[in-house]
């Protein structure tokens, strides 16, 4: 049986557990048919997240480019510090910080 690391709960995603690449494919799926109704805003909640590797910023990546197409808005929430240092690390602040891209600024809440 398959660990079901996202769900969805009104507007809120939340991610949660340890990522890694095996876990992309299924996260992005689910996050697929989430975002298929015809909400305009979405928020992920990366509250908690345990850790992960480089995935999960390719999953934010694909995220951003999801609602892009779809004409939707998502925001980031409680992003871990290891996050933070690692989109530093890989040069993807301007994408993940970037307000023209997604129409809301990464949040970081604690």
């Amino acid at each position: 049986m398959i660990n079901e690391k996202i769900f969805l709960k009104k507007n809120v995603i939340y991610i949660y557990g340890i990522i890694d690449f095996s876990d992309i494919t299924f996260i992005l799926c689910k996050y697929n048919n989430f975002t298929l109704s015809s909400k305009k805003f979405f928020i992920v909640n990366l509250r908690f997240l345990q850790s992960s590797n480089t995935s999960i910023l390719l999953l934010m990546i694909n995220f951003i480019k999801l609602s892009i197409k779809r004409d939707q808005c998502i925001k980031f929430i409680y992003v871990p510090k290891f996050l933070i240092e690692l989109s530093r690390v890989y040069n993807l602040n301007n994408i993940l910080y970037n307000f023209y891209f997604r129409g809301y600024h990464v949040k970081r809440k604690n």
